[in-house]
């Protein structure tokens, strides 16, 4: 799976919401650029996958988050769930 996503503010930290899914692998890119990663922690209080960078990400970077893992799609709408959106003119 990889997720997409814009940097709006500067940061060195991505946090994931994970619930029942063991990660395998978890590659950073920013820029079409693999990022270091510094350390990796999970906070079982609120299920929490953080990466901590090695450099700082600057607004505007765009980044993919590619995760290889073992687990299922949640059915209750925790952690990594199946999910769509319908924007305002209906479209998915």
């Amino acid at each position: 799976m990889t997720i997409k996503a814009d940097v709006i503010q500067p940061t060195n930290q991505i946090i994931l919401h994970l619930s029942e899914i063991e990660l395998d692998e978890v590659i950073v890119k920013a820029n079409q650029t693999e990022v270091k990663k510094l350390k990796e922690k999970f906070i079982d209080r609120y299920e929490f996958y953080v990466i901590y960078l090695t450099t700082e990400l600057t607004t505007g970077t765009k980044l993919n988050i590619k995760i290889k893992y073992t687990g299922h799609l949640n059915a209750e709408l925790r952690g990594f769930y199946k999910s769509s959106y319908v924007n305002e003119r209906g479209t998915r």
